[in-house]
């Protein structure tokens, strides 16, 4: 096998991203992510989408969709977040929840994202795209975290994602 093939595959990290998109504007904007993730990466999965319900008074809440987009990439942290920040828009929102097994505690940028084990819609969407990635700081799988979580999901099934369970 070509080193350099072998070399650029080793280098490789699972990317997982919660996305955050306006429910009123239908399920377009999450695909059309998919669809362009697709283009530029490999092992592209998009989460089920769950419709977020209100939850300690934040109203905002009751208007959004959430999911997790999961790919593999070989860029450079920099150059993810401002792929993620190029597909921001009035109608979605990004947060890049992991980079790899990377443990950074940037304020800014923290990897994992403090989201990963916070926000329980983007826990249960992270392990149905990669139920075996091991959080790098709780030391347990997205599975595992989805079965201690006692606490309820603040959110409704709303649309499977597209080609959830292929290889993409």
């Amino acid at each position: 096998m070509d080193p350099q093939i072998t070399g650029f595959e080793s280098n490789r990290r699972i990317i997982l991203v919660g996305v955050r998109a306006n429910l009123l504007e239908g399920l377009d904007p999450l695909f059309k992510l998919e669809e362009q993730a697709r283009s530029q990466f490999v092992g592209v999965r998009l989460s089920n989408i769950y419709r977020a319900v209100k939850s300690s008074g934040t109203e905002r809440w009751l208007a959004e969709l959430w999911a997790v987009l999961r790919f593999d990439s070989d860029r450079s942290m920099d150059e993810l977040l401002a792929w993620a920040e190029g597909c921001r828009n009035e109608n979605l929102v990004l947060k890049i929840l992991t980079y790899g097994s990377r443990v950074e505690l940037n304020p800014r940028h923290p990897f994992p994202h403090p989201d990963l084990r916070r926000e329980r819609i983007f826990v249960q969407c992270a392990a149905e795209v990669e139920p075996s990635f091991i959080h790098p700081i709780l030391g347990q799988t997205l599975l595992q975290l989805v079965n201690s979580d006692r606490r309820s999901i603040m959110a409704d099934f709303f649309a499977q994602g597209l080609n959830l369970h292929s290889s993409g």
